[in-house]
């Protein structure tokens, strides 16, 4: 329960965070000054994530497993590949034409570059703390890291510049990769790390296995909302679809939280208890209630803020008058999505990371089916793509998870 709470916290210092933030900066910035803002942040990310290469679930992985197998995971093995990809990958941005990444919003590559090494950095440590569950320690860090991304967005922000605020969004995810960085080596050592970097057929195996799907399925997700991002700006009023978008994508995540902290809190449990082998009734129930848990809490929470989204809608300015429906429907997609996570971290415990890859292939399919056929409809098609793939995902991952016989 402890964990529970404690991972809770962390995730709503981050999201929250991030909210508050673009809230305060769409009263400060102009549409194309928030829309370039919104921009960088989901396309970093997004890179990072390809950066990452599905090494942040193996990190989950392998950190449980340090204080409960004799032989030591790989990690230190996994840590330096880590390095390694985040730093060719900043490399690859600073040298490649800047319109290839930049959406025509005149961000310089090097800020990109800078951006996606920082959170690529942060991708393994933040993996060894859902591992090691150090979730206390953790929010600490996401608290001071959202006080310096709040602070800085109030005294530094100017109008119609986006550029000091991404300036405060890599300083708050730098201090996020340096204090999740100094736990996970506080707590395992620094000698346990430099033991465990082995280059071996049998190392590079164990990374590959558990590695090889979830490279595939970071890509896929990180890559459908950025792609549906990209497009719209190609759109009629592409700046101001997006700056809706990237709204509704906040409390989408924001929706998300909660169910995400009992999906962290999952994994490293599942993977402890010995699921494959011991327990399995047991497991099962746990499987089932943290569903159902994610579901009443993703809808409950959906439910209070679409009556609260005239208000929370009023905040981003005068401009968004009206469109509170579109809070209500990312909302919405958002809790049909709700059980996917939980499912779909029972699935890799077990070692399904290929089954996950082939339900994150489907949802990433549906998702820009839906969207390629609804664009006309501007931000509704969003909305509509997020539900029917959201609603898919769930349901897919339910009737694998039972083949399994996981729930």
């Amino acid at each position: 329960m402890n964990n529970a709470l404690w991972s809770s916290a962390a995730q709503l210092f981050n999201r929250g965070g991030l909210v508050v933030a673009s809230i305060l900066l769409s009263t400060r910035l102009n549409t194309d000054s928030f829309a370039a803002y919104s921009y960088f942040y989901l396309t970093v990310s997004m890179i990072a994530t390809y950066a990452a290469l599905g090494m942040g679930v193996t990190a989950s992985k392998f950190f449980a497993e340090s204080s409960i197998s004799e032989d030591k995971p790989p990690i230190g093995s996994l840590w330096l590949l880590s390095i390694v990809f985040g730093v060719i990958v900043s490399i690859v941005l600073l040298t490649i034409p800047n319109s290839w990444v930049d959406g025509e919003l005149d961000t310089p590559s090097w800020l990109y570059a800078v951006g996606v090494l920082i959170i690529t950095l942060g991708i393994i440590p933040n993996g060894g703390i859902l591992g090691l569950e150090k979730y206390a320690q953790a929010t600490f860090v996401s608290a001071l890291s959202t006080i310096v991304l709040l602070v800085g967005t109030l005294l530094f922000s100017t109008s119609g510049n986006s550029s000091h605020a991404i300036y405060i969004y890599i300083a708050a995810n730098l201090i996020q990769t340096i204090g999740t960085v100094i736990i996970v080596t506080k707590t395992l050592g620094i000698t346990y790390l430099k033991d465990t970097i082995i280059f071996t057929s049998e190392s590079f195996n164990k990374i590959l296995m558990f590695t090889g799907p979830m490279i595939g399925v970071s890509i896929l997700s990180a890559s459908g909302p950025w792609i549906m991002g990209r497009i719209m700006l190609t759109q009629p009023m592409g700046n101001e679809n997006f700056s809706l978008y990237a709204i509704g994508m906040q409390w989408f995540s924001l929706a998300l939280f909660l169910p995400g902290m009992v999906s962290r809190v999952l994994l490293p449990r599942l993977i402890r208890s010995g699921f494959e082998y011991n327990n399995v009734d047991e497991s099962k129930k746990t499987v089932r209630y943290a569903c159902l848990i994610t579901m009443l809490l993703a809808t409950v929470t959906a439910c209070i803020c679409s009556i609260l989204s005239p208000w929370l809608l009023s905040m981003y300015g005068d401009i968004y008058t009206g469109k509170s429906w579109v809070i209500i429907g990312f909302l919405f997609s958002a809790a049909c999505l709700a059980p996917a996570n939980t499912l779909g971290n029972a699935i890799i415990s077990k070692n399904g990371q290929l089954k996950w890859l082939i339900i994150t292939s489907t949802w990433f399919i549906i998702l820009i089916v839906s969207y390629a056929t609804t664009i006309g409809l501007g931000i509704k098609g969003s909305i509509i793509s997020l539900f029917i793939a959201a609603l898919t995902m769930s349901t897919l991952s339910y009737f694998i998870a039972k083949r399994m016989n996981l729930v």
